[in-house]
């Protein structure tokens, strides 16, 4: 019987994108990382060197909560260079 929660989907990268909001080169630069990569599954017919890469919508959602909030204090700390204003109207 089927239920109605997609945890347990796959999306192919531009359906991830889709979902994400993030773009399509994004997601395969980060599949490909060494240092953290994106978690994902290649799937293709015996004895064919390419496939499709799939991405569970559960392990992206872990994925992306691994990584810590982005802190708005820390823009805002940051030194806003507004010479250029001044420069510009000379």
């Amino acid at each position: 019987m089927p239920t109605n929660d997609d945890s347990e989907r796959f999306y192919d990268v531009p359906g991830l994108a889709d979902y994400s909001g993030l773009s399509e080169s994004w997601i395969r630069r980060h599949i490909a990382d060494k240092a953290n990569p994106l978690p994902s599954h290649c799937v293709r017919a015996p004895g064919k060197q390419r496939g499709r890469v799939l991405v569970s919508k559960l392990e992206f959602d872990r994925w992306v909560k691994a990584f810590p909030p982005a802190s708005g204090d820390a823009a805002a700390a940051a030194p806003v260079d507004t010479d250029w204003i001044r420069r510009a109207l000379k």
